[in-house]
């Protein structure tokens, strides 16, 4: 059985929660991390575990403050990794949910909808 992944944000870590078991899968907070590889490489560890018994349906929760160019990469590989998914017929929705008004977050959301064929629901949250 595939334990949950629970990150707390602290510093400039963002909050992580994959939980296979209750449909758990959530990105949150700032991610400026010093070396975003290493901090990522938890969350691809449990992916590509995950990746052998997906869910019926997946939801990823992306609801991020700000990030880092470093960070930048790494999302779009998370993103990349539920994108793979979604092309071999597994029922894939990731949420971008930002703040009405930032601006920014809202394109990049935007810019990776156009990137990647998983279907990317922008949002904006209530604050």
């Amino acid at each position: 059985m595939l334990e949950p992944l629970k990150i707390h944000a602290k510093n400039f870590l963002p909050f992580v929660h994959l939980d296979k078991e209750k449909s758990i899968f959530k990105i949150e907070g700032k991610s400026i991390p010093e070396d975003s590889s290493e901090f990522y490489s938890r969350v691809f560890k449990w992916l590509k575990e995950y990746s052998l018994n997906p869910n019926q349906e997946t939801r990823l929760s992306l609801r991020l403050d700000y990030y880092n160019s470093s960070s930048a990469r790494e999302i779009a590989n998370v993103i990349k990794f539920f994108d793979e998914l979604y092309q071999k017929g597994h029922k894939v929705i990731i949420e971008w949910l930002y703040n009405p008004d930032d601006d920014v977050m809202k394109e990049n959301g935007e810019d990776f909808s156009i990137l990647f064929s998983v279907p990317i629901e922008i949002k904006p949250i209530n604050v």
